[in-house]
């Protein structure tokens, strides 16, 4: 009798301690797996692995340099020749006349457009050197590179200044391949909104030889606007995005009065 009771307790502990080996195989696999997914999840291609956050990288600061020296310079990356001396600074005419009681021609027809061809003379040589960078940092990497690059394009929209890059990309590493055929780098800059105010103060000088300027900043809550008319019968106007605190000034010489002999 006891050695049947010592048998079944050998028994019942043999089985308790494959249950519990079992549990902790199973423990064990769990564990592996969860840890597994864990780090297959943190694994995150960096900027270089991935051509948009290259790019990105290599482009954001030259469009943001680009953008600021326009606001600067109301509208030019470098000033025109001719500029009106103003409080320490040269601003360009955005409506210009040379002849006494004349309406103003506007230096630039569609300010946008003009804008944008400015931000692109200036990022031309940029975006291409940082297309190629890429594929250079690519095939260090032991990718296989093809990159057909047709140009780049520039938008102003509100809010907005965009860089559009056309090539046709194609990376290819062992089984891995990526393609791509349109990138768009874009960067926050109140350029657009401020570009439109100015076009409307250009306009209304140019047909009405003065602007409703309080009229457009009751309509545009964001703006603050403030005209100067100075000793020589021209004027200065001052355009605050009063969000960013972003300024653009410039001049203007408009049906400028006669002097009397």
């Amino acid at each position: 009798m006891k050695m049947q009771r010592k048998s079944n307790f050998s028994n019942r502990g043999q089985v308790t301690i494959f249950i519990i080996l079992a549990i902790l195989i199973v423990v064990a696999i769990i564990l592996l797996f969860v840890l597994y997914k864990k780090n297959d999840l943190s694994i995150k291609p960096t900027s270089s692995d991935n051509p948009k956050d290259f790019l990105e990288s290599c482009i954001q600061s030259s469009l943001e340099e680009s953008v600021d020296k326009i606001i600067t310079n109301s509208g030019y990356i470098q000033l025109p020749q001719k500029t009106k001396s103003y409080k320490g600074r040269d601003l360009p005419y955005l409506c210009y006349t040379g002849n006494v009681g004349e309406k103003c021609y506007p230096s630039e027809a569609v300010l946008i457009e003009h804008l944008e061809d400015e931000i692109h003379l200036y990022m031309n040589d940029k975006v291409s050197n940082c297309v190629n960078q890429m594929k250079v940092d690519y095939e260090s990497k032991a990718y296989q590179v093809s990159v057909n690059y047709k140009g780049f394009a520039i938008s102003l929209v509100p809010d907005k200044a965009k860089v559009i890059i056309d090539a046709d990309i194609n990376i290819k590493k062992a089984d891995e391949q990526k393609k791509f055929s349109s990138i768009e780098i874009s960067t926050f800059t109140p350029l657009y909104d401020m570009a439109i105010i100015v076009q409307k103060i250009i306009y209304q000088e140019a047909i009405y030889c003065n602007s409703d300027y309080t009229l457009i900043m009751r309509t545009n809550t964001w703006v603050a606007i403030n005209k100067d008319q100075t000793g020589d019968d021209e004027k200065v106007y001052t355009v605050t995005d009063t969000k960013t605190g972003k300024v653009m000034q410039f001049a203007m010489r408009n049906c400028v009065l006669s002097t009397p002999k």
